[in-house]
């Protein structure tokens, strides 16, 4: 394709094009932007939006559980074993130094073992800290990252104006700028509606962002956060932070 007639398609991030994809796959999701009410879509978004909110909560919660805790609090109290033995040797060090060249060479392998203990230990609390990503956790945020673009995309979406917008080839004529524009309406105005549409569409931009960070896919935490900042609320204290 011309990309020169396609400059305002490559300006929008990532998860907001989608959006036009989501609209020709989803026949009822297409069909609620075109016909349903604002009030309508609100209750869809944020039911598309909870759906994305469990997926997410899921994972957050079993990173967080994820790890070796009790390996952890079993560590800890080798570590105060280990230094109840250490005041040990220490003692009888002093009380018997015929054995003193024996009693160091222990001193000294206690502590070793003391050591690599307390670095193995420090090594386990930032695993479970960062959280070991499974395969299902990573499916579980992709699938989160998609419902939250389809419950923002009922709401402000990148729209085809082109009726047959497929190319034999398989291809997107209507990925070119002037086949494109972006409806938001629903966000338009001061009313409760809108204001309602534009929290749940800046709630699912940033839940983007979180999940996404989660990925490591610190290009698209950054585009979401970003529309957040340019087009919803400027001074937006979660996606400046992000």
């Amino acid at each position: 394709q011309d990309k020169s007639r396609m400059q305002f398609w490559e300006s929008l991030p990532e998860f907001f094009q989608i959006t036009v994809f989501h609209g020709e796959q989803d026949t009822a999701l297409n069909h609620l932007r075109l016909h349903g009410s604002v009030s309508e879509r609100l209750f869809r978004a944020k039911q598309i939006k909870d759906e994305g909110n469990e997926l997410l909560r899921v994972v957050c919660a079993s990173v967080r559980t994820t790890g070796h805790q009790p390996q952890q609090e079993k560590q800890t109290l080798l570590l105060k074993d280990m230094d109840e033995h250490v005041r040990c040797l220490q003692t009888k060090i002093a009380e018997k130094e015929k054995e003193l060249k024996n009693l160091q060479l222990e001193l000294e392998s206690i502590r070793r073992k003391k050591d690599l203990q307390a670095v193995q230990e420090n090594f386990t609390r930032n695993v479970s800290k960062q959280g070991l990503m499974s395969q299902h956790q990573k499916t579980s945020l992709e699938a989160a990252i998609v419902a939250y673009e389809k419950a923002a995309g009922l709401l402000r979406y990148l729209q085809c104006t082109c009726p047959n917008w497929k190319n034999t080839d398989g291809s997107y004529k209507g990925l070119e700028d002037k086949y494109l524009q972006i409806n938001e309406t629903a966000l338009a105005g001061e009313g409760p509606e809108a204001e309602e549409a534009r929290r749940v569409v800046t709630s699912c931009y940033l839940n983007i962002a979180l999940a996404a960070q989660k990925l490591d896919n610190f290009d698209l935490m950054q585009s979401a956060c970003t529309e957040v900042l340019s087009k919803l609320d400027s001074v937006n204290n979660k996606a400046l932070y992000r």
